[in-house]
């Protein structure tokens, strides 16, 4: 399912350019071991733990460098790219910041992107469970465009499945910290969900 050779290829461009003639390259392998427990080797000064996670779709070898007490630099290593961030100095929300930058987004296909997977909703073309991360601004956009805020209105428009998941990002978000569901029940009673199932099973047939 994944080249982990070309990963193999990938690690050992990376200790080269840092750690050259300190080890033997040919020793150092990436097989699917890695994805159950990781490695650690001795580099100068410090350690080096790296291990094999999927994410996405794809493996990626994610290799943490410690040279003092703390981890000094993580390196994200995929197939056909190394990323790399420094974190000598850098704390709490900050370092979290960096290390995240370093994971690669999925995109998803002409139908979902910009959508994060992280979702219930399944996107009809590539599979993907998606919502909307930065859905009170797009519902705002719509409102624009559509010159309505009334969920139920909005639901009987031709929606994109982008802007179908921003409307049930909202109403799941409004729900999230109440005892109940009032904002979907009353979607479900006045027809806005039943709208929105509709417009899905279209675009499904449009993409398919």
């Amino acid at each position: 399912m994944y080249d982990l050779k070309r990963i193999e290829e990938k690690f050992h461009e990376f200790l080269g350019s840092d750690c050259e003639g300190f080890y033997r390259l040919e020793d150092l392998k990436v097989t699917e071991e890695l994805f159950r427990k990781g490695e650690s080797i001795h580099v100068p000064f410090g350690m080096m733990k790296y291990r094999l996670k999927a994410e996405n779709g794809e493996a990626v070898l994610e290799v943490r460098v410690m040279t003092r007490m703390d981890v000094d630099a993580v390196c994200f290593i995929y197939e056909d790219e190394i990323r790399r961030c420094n974190l000598f100095g850098v704390h709490g929300d900050e370092r979290r910041r960096k290390i995240e930058s370093l994971r690669r987004k999925p995109e998803g296909c002409d139908v979902c992107r910009g959508l994060v997977e992280r979702g219930i909703h399944a996107c009809p073309k590539c599979g993907r469970n998606v919502l909307d991360i930065r859905y009170r601004k797009h519902l705002r956009e719509m409102q624009e465009e559509y010159g309505s805020d009334d969920l139920l209105e909005l639901s009987r428009e031709k929606l994109s499945f982008s802007q179908i998941i921003t409307i049930y990002t909202f109403i799941e978000r409004c729900d999230r910290h109440c005892a109940d569901t009032p904002t979907a029940d009353r979607c479900r009673r006045d027809g806005t969900f039943a709208n929105l199932e509709k417009r899905m099973d279209e675009i499904a047939k449009e993409v398919m």
